[in-house]
């Protein structure tokens, strides 16, 4: 395989405040140095912080915020509910690993709660945005939810009658 010194970089992983840097050359051409990488969509930096992918990916997000308030501005909520689904999310969380079922957790039992379906508390937001985070609005819905539809499973849902039988 050949490597074009122009297209590679170096970058060494390290925590240490000042990391020892080999020079690394190819066909007799040193590879320049650089802080962060790109690598499949992810933002790598040199001591493995978040922080530059979190601000490439606001940035975009916001950039894509901006097209769809400019071009849905007299579309249904149920429009621009779609578009977030399908425009900005994805870019705001690719590349992390995030369990929204891991932040929310079973609540204090009120009389008359069902035991079979505890109620649910929402996990912490400090801010408006925090509380319009998908985990935090779906545990208002579950709790308000009848135990019939709790108890309802997609596939039983949505089958046709003949095929239930």
């Amino acid at each position: 395989m050949q490597l074009k010194d122009k297209k590679c970089v170096a970058m060494d992983i390290s925590r240490a405040r000042q990391p020892w840097t080999p020079q690394y050359t190819i066909g007799g051409v040193a590879l320049d140095y650089v802080c962060t990488q790109r690598l499949l969509g992810v933002h790598i930096s040199r001591d493995l912080h978040w922080n530059h992918h979190v601000d490439v990916q606001r940035k975009k997000a916001a950039r894509t915020l901006g097209f769809a308030a400019r071009n849905l501005r007299g579309c249904t909520q149920r429009v621009k509910s779609m578009a977030y689904l399908t425009l900005m999310k994805p870019k705001l969380f690719y590349g992390t690993d995030y369990n929204a079922m891991a932040r929310i957790t079973v609540g204090r039992v009120h009389r008359g709660d069902d035991p079979q379906h505890p109620r649910l508390q929402q996990p912490p937001a400090r801010t408006e945005l925090g509380q319009c985070v998908f985990d935090y609005r779906v545990v208002a819905f579950w709790n308000a939810a009848p135990s019939a539809l709790k108890d309802c499973s997609a596939a039983h849902s949505f089958l046709p009658s003949v095929m239930r039988m």
